[in-house]
């Protein structure tokens, strides 16, 4: 009888643990498909998923900064100045000027450069006498152009010159006519050159 039972437990038992295993089985393939219909759909995240960066723009500088996972921090720095451009050096301006005369008679002052003359700048000079660029009342003397003084009196002679006559006809009397002696040239308050009037007087400014 005793041996009959422990028969029928053993059997008993066997059949508990095998239900058991198939259990088991079933749990695991179920979690194995679960997990496989899971992967399917399944899409990595990164760790950190990076700004896209603007291009520099000429003249900035971008320096990136990462603020925490997954973001960037982009700072303008300062604006590079742009390298300068090498100036080019100016020529000078060269000023040709001309004075004749006509013994006391006459002056005659002709600009033979290619630019126009600043004639306010300029003043004649001895100790009989001066005259100063705006008593012509002409701000540029045009190339080409000339600028007189006659004595007061009677039917001066002129020059042998060929010009374009401009501004106003200045006359001076007796002793004032200084060009009749060697006189000086100022130009902007500098002694530039001096003139006699025996002969023709080529003056060169440079400016």
């Amino acid at each position: 009888m005793l041996i009959l039972g422990a028969v029928i437990f053993s059997g008993i038992l066997r059949g508990v643990i095998s239900a058991a295993d198939e259990l088991t089985q079933g749990e695991t393939a179920a979690t194995v498909t679960a997990v496989a219909e899971n992967d399917a759909d399944f899409t990595p995240t990164p760790a950190s998923t990076a700004l896209p960066v603007e291009p520099t723009p000429p003249g900035e500088i971008f320096m990136p900064l990462v603020t925490g996972e997954g973001g960037q921090q982009i700072v303008v720095v300062a604006p590079t100045p742009s390298p300068a451009a090498d100036t080019p050096p100016t020529s000078p301006t060269v000023y040709q000027l001309l004075i004749v005369t006509n013994n006391r008679d006459s002056l005659f002052l002709v600009n033979q450069s290619t630019a126009a003359f600043p004639l306010a700048l300029l003043r004649l000079e001895n100790k009989d006498g001066a005259i100063v660029g705006t008593e012509w009342g002409v701000g540029q003397l045009q190339p080409g152009a000339c600028v007189t003084i006659f004595k007061a009196n009677g039917d001066p002679k002129l020059p042998d010159v060929e010009c374009e006559r401009v501004g106003l006809e200045v006359t001076r009397e007796g002793s004032e006519r200084f060009w009749g002696k060697k006189f000086d040239i100022f130009y902007d308050g500098q002694p530039i050159d001096e003139c006699d009037p025996k002969r023709a007087c080529e003056i060169e400014i440079v400016k």
